[in-house]
């Protein structure tokens, strides 16, 4: 039943018309899951994702682009038991993130001052942390399961305990150095005046989760469970519910400016504004997984990232790969592998355009092109040191994925 309702929201009609902005696949990455995606502008932004095998967490991995997405670094975490699952930036070299020790329940917050090449542990928290929000280097809260809320007035060197409810917290947000705004679950709102000193509760009329926040100028929008959206236009003062286009769980919502906004959640599901919220609308993303994170730096660029290691785009960006493709996993062998691995080729070698290998920190180790290797399916491991590798094979109707272990 389950899949059933699934299908049939994926077949919701799109009727955003000529105002919708087409989503295309830009990265993806078999046997990863993207949790978070930020931009500080066209240029320069942040994706993070775990890396898992059958299952079960490696590491964590960060990339990172400064030029709109035409090339990224990629940064392994390095810990094991350390995972990111969200992050904010002020700058292209500082910042923060909110995490978990290994599968465990226990947060974790981090920084780095490199832009995410390397990262220090500050502090280790009780309970599960679920976001983070800066004001500047030193002022900052971690906000997480049951109510935790801690905020540093010293980078994250130390922190003081805020007690305001049970519920989990997800969100923050401010609007300038004194204004901000708080989203929990169970529809509870918290607002402050005087920088996050003192925070008050204000009516949301919902009881839904409330799992992120975007601001712009005084406004401020909230997406939640059950397709719950809500609106401020004074600084969080008072907010009034918008109409979703389709009721499913949204996690993360995202403004380019005042009037364009976009909100995805459950199966690849989004829905768009083009005037501030008055009005939403199914979108097309493309995909059929779950959005973790949108980013939308400008009304003319815009990120989301899946749990199944996708990372679309739309507007000015290069590096596209194909888009409305099918994907596949198929089974490379031997596994483990010493000199040569063979994959199954179902379609024709004459419509595979290449083979891409990439290591287990998502860096793209080998490109494969040679007509008569793609023929055989036969690849030879002699320019890969031992490790971890996935593989997908890239045509013009599908994207089919593989991982192997090269051995000594």
């Amino acid at each position: 039943m389950r899949h059933c309702f699934i299908l049939l929201l994926m077949l919701c009609v799109d009727v955003t018309g000529a105002h919708a902005q087409v989503w295309s696949l830009h990265r993806s990455y078999p046997e990863m899951e993207f949790s978070d995606v930020k931009f500080l502008n066209n240029d320069e932004g942040f994706v993070v994702g775990d890396s898992a095998l059958n299952g079960i967490f490696i590491t964590t991995v960060i990339f990172k682009t400064v030029d709109g997405g035409q090339s990224w670094a990629s940064y392994n975490l390095g810990n094991p038991n350390q995972r990111i699952t969200k992050s904010y930036f002020l700058n292209s070299s500082e910042g923060f993130a909110a995490g978990r020790n290994g599968g465990g329940n226990n947060g974790l917050f981090l920084k780095t001052i490199d832009g995410g090449m390397t990262w220090t542990n500050q502090t280790n928290f009780n309970e599960k942390l679920f976001n983070v929000c800066f004001l500047d280097s030193l002022q900052g809260w971690v906000m997480g399961k049951n109510g935790l809320l801690s905020k540093t007035v010293d980078g994250g060197v130390n922190w003081t305990a805020v007690n305001l409810t049970n519920e989990d917290i997800h969100s923050m947000r401010f609007f300038n150095s004194q204004q901000g705004v708080m989203a929990c679950g169970g529809g509870e709102i918290y607002i402050t005046s005087n920088g996050g000193m003192n925070w008050s509760s204000i009516s949301s009329n919902v009881v839904e989760d409330l799992m992120s926040i975007e601001v712009y100028n005084s406004s401020a929008w909230i997406c939640g469970t059950a397709g719950t959206l809500l609106f401020s236009s004074d600084t969080a003062q008072s907010w009034t519910s918008q109409t979703a286009a389709i009721n499913i769980d949204f996690n993360d919502i995202s403004f380019g400016d005042s009037l364009h906004g976009w909100t995805g959640g459950l199966a690849g599901l989004m829905n768009q504004t083009i005037d501030g919220g008055g009005l939403w609308q199914n979108q097309q993303s493309n995909s059929a997984f779950e959005i973790t994170g949108i980013s939308i730096p400008s009304a003319d660029q815009g990120w989301f990232c899946t749990a199944n290691g996708e990372l679309y785009a739309f507007g000015g960006v290069t590096n596209i790969l194909e888009t409305n493709i099918q994907k596949r996993y198929i089974s490379a062998y031997p596994n483990p592998a010493t000199n040569v691995v063979y994959i199954p080729l179902h379609q024709s070698s004459s419509e595979v355009n290449r083979i891409n290998i990439y290591n287990l920190q998502g860096n793209l180790s080998l490109v494969i092109q040679d007509p008569e290797t793609i023929r055989t399916g036969s690849i030879s491991l002699q320019e890969l040191l031992p490790g971890m590798y996935f593989l997908e094979v890239i045509s013009g109707v599908e994207i089919a994925y593989s991982k192997f272990i090269k051995s000594n």
